[in-house]
């Protein structure tokens, strides 16, 4: 506890010092900026490569055909040298455009010199001067750790000063949290070849050269890069926390004869699959089903075919298989499907049927794998219609648990269940509830339905 407090006391302190240090250095700074009736914009504070610094005179500096005229002398001079250009944008102002900084330098501007006006009259402003500071030197991401890292994460880097892009190579590495072993990058250019067709850069992605291995904890190191125009080294450890690389695994494998669907075998995965992976070598099923295909959706692929209904299928996942992130499964996976009965159902083509009075109503609707079924319609009072319609809308929204107030996934499939299932049973279904519900919105007699087995 002692330790902690002497630690705390301690960043305390070196936090007092150094805005201590920098209300000194500022005490200290005795420039004059606007001696001499001379206007400076800026006139302090820190400055930047691509930074325009304005200079205004109280008089006539160059004659008018110098205006807008390049490769002419800068009426101020800096300590360090201050790389720029330098143009006159009228007989008293010119812009000085900054092309070159050192990290973290103190740049103090004073006047030329024998600077002279626009009469060859030598021009005297005591005293005068200013002041910038350059930005250190830095590097920035905005990439965030991943809970599943890929093979070859591309991390955008961004440096407020110009690096070496064959030092960067050699200062930036990944490595891994546990063992400390250190996996080398190469460096990609944005809207480029993975090539180093420049030298030098400020922005740039960096990944592995090799494939991260599978089951570790990755941060991003930068060590001792340096700018490339003073080689000032970057004065911290850069520390970018990655991610975690984990194997592709599957969250279940289901069999579904959906009413309207054709029978169809699904596989669940926990990263997306590219369409070129889902093939019979690597996703084999037995036995063979004739006109067999792979449908690939984003982290699932789905197996469509002649399936017979009373069979039970085999599903072999091969390791071969890679997800998007470039891994695969630890070990083939094995799994069994077996297709169950459609489900007993009704299906309307709309949750309401709107058609004019009649002594009939007739529309079109789907049995699924029913027995005959009796209807029995009444007619609903005007003051009763939004009772009856808050009652079937109730029962197609997603079930949520009363605790967390998360939507609850069927275990077996890893889809949304719906309310009315919940509140039913585990035997009943949303739509039986809905079209029970539906029924006395109905005030005439079916029409034709369509049977499926």
């Amino acid at each position: 506890m002692k330790r902690a407090c002497f630690t705390i006391i301690s960043l305390l302190a070196f936090s007092a010092l150094v805005f201590a240090v920098e209300e000194e250095e500022d005490e200290k700074s005795n420039a004059k900026p606007d001696a001499g009736g001379i206007v400076i914009e800026p006139s302090h504070g820190k400055i930047a490569e691509g930074d325009e610094i304005t200079i205004t005179f109280p008089r006539s500096m160059i004659a008018v055909d110098l205006i807008d005229v390049a490769n002419q002398p800068c009426p101020f001079v800096s300590n360090p040298k201050l790389d720029g250009t330098f143009l006159w944008k009228s007989e008293i102002e010119g812009v000085f455009t900054v092309t070159g900084l050192v990290a973290d330098a103190h740049y103090r501007l004073t006047l030329a010199p024998g600077l002279k006006d626009a009469n060859g009259k030598p021009f005297i402003a005591k005293d005068w001067s200013a002041e910038f500071k350059a930005p250190a030197f830095t590097i920035t991401s905005d990439f965030k750790e991943e809970d599943e890292l890929s093979a070859r994460p591309q991390v955008y880097l961004t440096s407020t000063y110009t690096v070496r892009l064959a030092d960067a190579i050699e200062h930036i590495y990944f490595q891994d949290r546990d063992s400390h072993q250190r996996l080398p990058v190469e460096i990609v250019l944005p809207g480029q070849d993975k090539t180093l067709s420049t030298t030098e850069g400020r922005e740039f992605s960096v990944e592995p050269r090799q494939p991260l291995p599978v089951g570790h904890t990755y941060d991003l190191i930068v060590n001792g890069l340096v700018e490339a125009k003073s080689h000032h080294a970057l004065p911290y450890l850069y520390v970018l926390p990655a991610g975690k690389t984990a194997p592709l695994e599957i969250a279940w494998v289901g069999a579904f004869n959906h009413a309207l669907d054709k029978p169809s075998i699904d596989i669940k995965f926990n990263d997306n699959i590219d369409p070129a992976e889902a093939t019979p070598a690597k996703i084999h099923v037995d036995p063979p089903v004739k006109g067999m295909k792979f449908l690939p959706g984003t982290d699932d692929v789905t197996v469509t075919g002649d399936f017979d209904l009373k069979q039970r299928y085999k599903v072999n996942i091969s390791t071969e298989l890679k997800g998007a992130r470039g891994y695969g499964l630890v070990s083939e996976s094995r799994w069994g499907a077996t297709f169950r009965p459609k489900e007993s159902c009704l299906i309307f083509p709309s949750s309401q049927v709107f058609a004019r009075a009649r002594q009939e109503l007739r529309f079109d609707f789907f049995q699924v794998n029913t027995p005959q079924v009796t209807w029995k319609l009444a007619a609903i009072p005007a003051e009763k219609l939004p009772a009856v319609t808050a009652r079937v809308t109730e029962f197609k929204k997603d079930a949520t648990d009363p605790v967390t107030g998360k939507v609850v996934e069927d275990p077996r499939t890893g889809f949304t269940r719906f309310a009315a299932r919940r509140r039913a049973g585990k035997h009943l279904r949303a739509r039986i509830f809905w079209k029970r519900a539906q029924r006395f919105q109905m005030a005439a007699s079916l029409g034709t339905a369509r049977s499926f087995a």
